[in-house]
């Protein structure tokens, strides 16, 4: 490819398969509101000669790696942050990258406690809540890599720390109906995400657990920043 500067038009110059030598008429150079001296000219005609030379000896620049933003309420998504924004699946979300929901795809619709089962697990005794949330946490502890497991299992620890204060007995034997209930409520409870569990956690336990939950899910998600 061969350039040529005529009058601020920079024409590129191309051989046909006939031989014959056709100018492409390119952009123009901007004007400069007087006639150009035919010294200036010699000079730009010098420079664009040589452009289609200097550009084939140009390394490529590195493609920059633009690092997507993270919402506040997306962080560790999809198992450990907050549920599906409405306003911005509307389109409508004021709130940008402060908001406290998350604005990720979620395909699937979050599992979630009815009604009935949080009355019951806010009706249990603290022996039988505990070891439904240790089972519960035994479970997810399953599906999940290092260096999260780590930080589960320390909070897990925690819950089963708690579980063996509890006084012998201070458990209660449900029959019938409410036994079928508690243990659909333990499938859910295993079914539910990491971010549900500890939120779950929090609002169930006493308020030292409370705490621990919030601050173990935090850490979760602060880890999940880093990786």
């Amino acid at each position: 490819m061969a350039l040529r500067y005529y009058r601020t038009f920079i024409d590129e110059v191309v051989t046909t398969e006939n031989s014959k030598t056709e100018e492409k008429r390119a952009c123009s150079m901007p004007p400069t509101g007087t006639c150009l001296e035919e010294e200036c000219e010699e000079e730009l005609r010098a420079q664009v000669a040589c452009l289609a030379e200097r550009a084939a000896h140009l390394e490529p620049l590195p493609r920059a790696v633009v690092k997507p933003v993270q919402m506040a309420g997306s962080r560790g998504h999809p198992d450990l942050c907050r549920r599906p924004c409405l306003h911005f699946a509307a389109g409508a979300c004021l709130h940008g990258e402060e908001c406290l929901y998350c604005h990720q795809p979620h395909p699937e619709r979050a599992v979630t406690l009815d009604k009935r089962q949080r009355l019951l697990l806010g009706s249990l005794p603290e022996a039988d809540l505990l070891e439904m949330l240790v089972l519960a946490f035994e479970a997810k502890l399953r599906g999940v890599a290092e260096p999260r497991a780590a930080r589960i299992r320390a909070f897990l620890e925690v819950l089963e720390r708690a579980a063996a204060a509890v006084p012998a007995g201070r458990r209660v034997a449900l029959q019938g109906r409410l036994q079928v209930d508690q243990r659909k409520l333990q499938q859910k409870l295993q079914q539910l995400s990491l971010a549900n569990l500890f939120g779950v956690t929090a609002r169930v336990a006493s308020a030292e657990l409370a705490t621990r939950s919030w601050e173990a899910l935090e850490n979760l998600r602060h880890l999940s920043d880093l990786l």
